[in-house]
């Protein structure tokens, strides 16, 4: 076997393509580096606007954005921005027959599509060396956190499909939790009246 540590070489973002609001990115870069270099963009690569890259997995601070490519991730936003899978918009491989590397074009209507076979492939057929990933504007202003309480789990299933298929934007995370799951959630968070 092999074993690769992108994160001491391969952990830089590369390029950052404002027109088509993509990244260039070495897959070792771990996921907070990437985050705070494309939030940071005006001051770090002389971008006109700050960037987030949108995928938040449970894993964010120890993962990579090439372990993300590679295991096919999905992130605490992934109802709004979509998984690792909709996000990778190119990459390059270095295989035993050859490197390679796929189209940056934001979309093509040829296939099939060699960069869809490679995302998620977890090195079976060959070494990630970069990725141009999808980004979104970062306006943490527009952001607002709330909670809804429903009254079973079947209105909580009802609900959630109307805001899911109706067609008047979707929320970064949307997540419904059974009775059993909200009550270690209050109790962990220390919510009066939810004491062990």
């Amino acid at each position: 076997g092999v074993t690769l540590v992108t994160s001491t070489h391969m952990n830089k973002i590369i390029a950052i393509n404002e027109e088509n609001q993509t990244c260039t990115v070495g897959p070792g870069m771990y996921g907070p580096a990437f985050e705070e270099a494309l939030n940071q963009a005006p001051e770090m690569f002389g971008c006109q606007r700050r960037y987030t890259c949108g995928h938040f997995p449970q894993s964010f601070e120890y993962s990579t954005v090439g372990g993300w490519v590679v295991t096919l991730g999905s992130g605490q936003n992934s109802t709004y921005y979509g998984d690792a899978y909709d996000l990778v918009v190119a990459q390059e491989y270095v295989t035993p027959a050859g490197n390679f590397a796929t189209l940056e074009y934001p979309a093509t209507a040829t296939g099939p599509k060699l960069n869809d076979i490679m995302k998620g492939s977890e090195g079976t057929f060959g070494i990630l060396v970069e990725v141009t990933w999808k980004l979104y504007r970062y306006l943490p202003e527009n952001n607002q956190y709330f909670g809804l309480m429903y009254p079973s789990w079947e209105a909580a299933v009802a609900a959630s499909r109307e805001i899911m298929q109706g067609e008047f934007g979707r929320p970064a995370i949307y997540r419904i939790s059974d009775p059993e799951e909200t009550d270690r959630g209050l109790k962990l968070y220390g919510v009066p009246g939810f004491a062990d």
